[in-house]
């Protein structure tokens, strides 16, 4: 990861990263596979992937961290995305094995989404959400959301969430973000066999997202909060990276 101030490219020296540059991608245990500024411009969140550039790579330090103003690190999460990988040593009890992939920051600036991919849930889903507050001890485990993608509600007391839920059944919800007991239903995708991901609130308080009907291994359509498609289908496969523009 490198880091430009003024023009100035530099690359951090301090923990997790090292002195010594990697020659060349396939060396590289320190792989930085996602980033993302806080809203409020003050810190930078990471997400360290050795183990996904060779096999083998796999490094204790895998997870997700916080640049901090002064050009020091701290840890928020520890992956361990399959039982032999070194960060199984780290994070403590584990409900699952998780490889963190994407991140998203609360419109305070106080805590992240990540999506982590897991594997052992088998057909249900192939991915969590981790809810991350800035004071998360690494050595814990985060909690989690049993949805396979979210985002951030405008006033960052609820999340989104998308995707299969923990009965394997595309849905639209809101979740409140200190009470995951709170759960408002706002599209149920089983009884007209729509898949649902990536939605978010617009700036009017309303609902978007992309869906298709039937499984989620197609093209996928802008669709509205209550599961009508509102565009033809966008390209000739599902989307591998998402992102909404502000409005």
């Amino acid at each position: 990861m490198f880091t430009v101030n003024n023009g100035v490219r530099s690359r951090p020296q301090s923990s997790p990263f090292h002195q010594f540059e990697a020659r060349m991608r396939e060396e590289n245990d320190k792989f930085v596979c996602a980033i993302a500024w806080s809203l409020d411009g003050q810190l930078l969140a990471y997400v360290i992937d050795g183990d996904s550039v060779t096999e083998g790579r796999d490094t204790t330090d895998d997870g997700v961290y916080v640049l901090l103003p002064d050009g020091s690190s701290r840890r928020l999460v520890a992956d361990c995305p399959y039982p032999e990988h070194r960060g199984c040593l780290m994070g403590g009890s584990r409900p699952f094995y998780h490889r963190s992939v994407g991140l998203e920051w609360s419109p305070q600036s106080d805590a992240l989404l990540v999506r982590a991919q897991v594997d052992d849930l088998g057909d249900v889903a192939d991915s969590v959400v981790l809810v991350v507050p800035l004071d998360q001890n690494y050595g814990e485990q985060p909690p989690h959301l049993f949805y396979e993608y979210a985002s951030w509600s405008l006033d960052g007391e609820r999340i989104i969430v998308s995707g299969r839920d923990v009965s394997g059944t595309p849905v639209i919800a809101s979740v409140n973000r200190f009470n995951f007991a709170d759960v408002q239903m706002i599209f149920d995708g089983g009884p007209t066999a729509t898949w649902t991901q990536h939605a978010v609130q617009r700036p009017d308080g309303g609902i978007i997202a992309l869906g298709r009907r039937g499984d989620p291994f197609g093209p996928v359509q802008i669709m509205d909060g209550g599961g009508n498609l509102l565009t033809a289908p966008i390209g000739s496969a599902p989307p591998r990276q998402v992102e909404w523009n502000p409005t």
